[in-house]
């Protein structure tokens, strides 16, 4: 059996507060307003208006440093 890598999960502001309840929607727009000086950027692609964060590197920037500078 052949294991591809697993496709990044894209979500939007609104379905990842809701995925995780303890971020709010406010919360994480403040995040990717800032993403420049907290290291967010890796975790965030822009299509149009629409801001898509990765899920897998969402949780991955949380646990090492969630934005501690």
């Amino acid at each position: 059996m052949i294991h591809y890598p697993q496709e990044p999960k894209w979500l939007t502001i609104r379905q990842l507060a809701n995925a995780n309840p303890c971020f709010t929607e406010s919360s994480l727009r403040w995040i990717v307003f800032h993403q420049s000086t907290n290291g967010f950027n890796s975790c965030v692609r822009r299509v149009g208006r629409k801001i898509l964060i990765n899920l897998s590197a969402f949780e991955n920037w949380v646990e090492t440093n969630g934005g501690a500078q």
